[in-house]
């Protein structure tokens, strides 16, 4: 059986998320002062996979390594005063 779930980020620029293992990564959002993940996973997969996370403001400077990431998207604050662009891998 297969199931959407929820992984909030922490407000670092880099981490790992750990994950059940073949999760298909679908969106980033914002949840009140939260970036949050959302995945589909095999609600029946014990086993864990652990992907890069990178979280990047408008106009901050970004490493050249985040052409081999994924872009996932962008979450809004304030209104879309405040955007934050989510990559991983």
């Amino acid at each position: 059986m297969y199931s959407i779930w929820k992984f909030a980020l922490k407000s670092q620029e880099t981490q790992v998320l750990e994950i059940p293992l073949d999760a298909q990564i679908l969106s980033t959002e914002t949840q009140g002062d939260d970036i949050v993940v959302y995945a589909m996973v095999n609600t029946e997969q014990t086993e864990k996979e652990y992907k890069d996370v990178r979280v990047y403001g408008t106009g901050e400077p970004i490493p050249d390594v985040i052409t081999e990431y994924n872009f996932l998207g962008t979450a809004k604050f304030n209104n879309g005063s405040m955007m934050f662009h989510v990559f991983y891998k």
